[in-house]
């Protein structure tokens, strides 16, 4: 895409609802003048790559087997070490809370029935 240089961008009154524009096009502003508004819309930029090869492709039966790994075994320098995600470590602990504040809680009811004498 050439650059543009517009010598005066300024071509509407900032007192007035605006009446001319300038063209954007495919690729990008020009110096040619419209009338009427432009339609509201974002002008998103999307960066050029730095590369000129082919996308990358996702393989999707290697991305099963990748999730698959987070379930094996790994072997590691200590040992063998069991690969949990993250949100199963997080299930794991809410049920052993769960556990914890039942057993403290069944614990303190038996206390209060035996000061009770039931």
């Amino acid at each position: 895409m050439p650059d543009v240089i517009i010598a005066n961008p300024v071509i509407n009154s900032p007192f007035r609802e605006p009446e001319r524009r300038f063209y954007f096009g495919d690729d990008g502003i020009t110096d040619t003048i419209e009338d009427g508004r432009r339609r509201s819309s974002y002008f998103i930029p999307i960066a050029s790559p730095r590369k000129k090869s082919a996308q990358l492709v996702l393989d999707t039966d290697e991305h099963t087997k990748l999730r698959g790994v987070e379930r094996q075994l790994v072997a590691s320098t200590v040992g063998f070490a069991v690969v949990i995600p993250g949100w199963k470590v997080l299930e794991m602990l809410d049920e052993e809370w769960l556990v914890r504040e039942r057993e403290r809680r069944d614990s303190e009811l038996r206390r209060t029935l035996d000061a009770a004498g039931g």
